[in-house]
């Protein structure tokens, strides 16, 4: 299988100021087909596995708590399901993810649910949140081939889009959007799309938008 040089990260789509880093190592992928060969047929997409890690300092963990009333981790587990549990500061589970429909995605976030806007009006500014966030993802294929790919906050690795402070005006734009205060996310999607004049296979990055489509809520 020949390398793909076109398999390069998509510009994660975000609101507000996030910071994004997006030069990731890629493995030996898959090729994008316009059409189907015989020699080379678009392959079904069997499971996603994954591996998510979060961490935060004490300190950090103290300046949650200045500015939100709890801190969760939300990530799509091994039923294809988006689960939310208390974030302790210490994260890491692994998961293998059936195709549904031939399609497959894995998605991870840590969002503070915060205060009133007045209770952290004058403690929001350049509160440090900075949260590590990683994961390691392979897309396995029925003809044996992968995908396979980390994404993290590191800036050597990149990938996932993370904001390391707060203020008053990126609190509308969160809260209104995501919920909460989101520290760290990440997203992604592969999938196979057949129509009268294309069928290949494709991918989507957008944390934003998917965890936008997917806003906490506390009912």
């Amino acid at each position: 299988m020949k390398k793909n040089l076109l398999w390069m990260l998509a510009a994660i789509l975000l609101c507000g100021a996030m910071t994004t880093s997006c030069d990731n190592k890629e493995s030996e992928l898959i090729p994008i087909l316009p059409t189907p060969t015989p020699e080379e047929p678009i392959p079904n997409i069997v499971s996603i596995k994954v591996k998510y890690e979060a961490s935060a300092s004490e300190t950090v963990m103290s300046n949650y708590d200045l500015i939100g009333t709890a801190v969760l981790i939300r990530y799509i587990d091994t039923n294809g399901q988006i689960k939310t549990e208390p974030f302790t500061g210490s994260f890491s589970k692994e998961f293998t993810i059936p195709s549904t429909d031939n399609s497959v995605a894995s998605a991870l976030q840590v969002l503070i649910v915060p205060k009133s806007k007045e209770d952290v009006a004058d403690i929001i500014e350049g509160v440090d949140v900075s949260t590590y966030m990683k994961f390691y993802y392979k897309v396995n294929f029925d003809n044996g081939k992968y995908i396979e790919e980390t994404l993290s906050t590191e800036p050597e690795i990149g990938g996932c889009s993370f904001k390391n402070t707060f203020n008053t005006s990126s609190y509308d734009n969160y809260v209104s959007r995501f919920g909460g205060l989101v520290t760290a996310m990440a997203y992604v999607k592969y999938y196979v799309e057949t129509t009268e004049n294309h069928k290949g296979l494709d991918y989507s990055k957008s944390a934003g938008g998917f965890w936008k489509e997917n806003a906490y809520s506390a009912q």
